[in-house]
């Protein structure tokens, strides 16, 4: 028995989304290397993402045909001091 499926329509110009990514960073050591700082910036750029197409009117007879209008950003940062006390001494 078989069932009522809707029509779908397709676009030809659909593709993968791109993804992107850049990161700044440094790391540098201080006192003998007793004091470490480390610090990144990243940026993320997700393009072509798919979304829902234009609305078309109920009589089209099909879902409308996704489109690649999207595109996100995502900004983030990292960053680590840490030291080494040397002259401690143990109890």
């Amino acid at each position: 028995m078989a069932g009522l499926l809707s029509p779908t329509v397709s676009s030809d110009a659909l593709t993968w989304e791109r993804v992107s990514t850049l990161d700044f960073g440094f790391d540098a050591s201080f006192f003998n290397n007793d004091l470490n700082v480390t610090f990144d910036w990243y940026r993320r750029v997700t393009s072509g993402m798919h979304t829902a197409g234009e609305q078309l009117p109920a009589t089209f007879g099909a879902v409308a045909p996704k489109n690649q209008f999207w595109r996100a950003y995502w900004y983030w940062f990292s960053n680590l001091v840490s030291t080494i006390n040397t002259n401690s001494k143990m109890v």
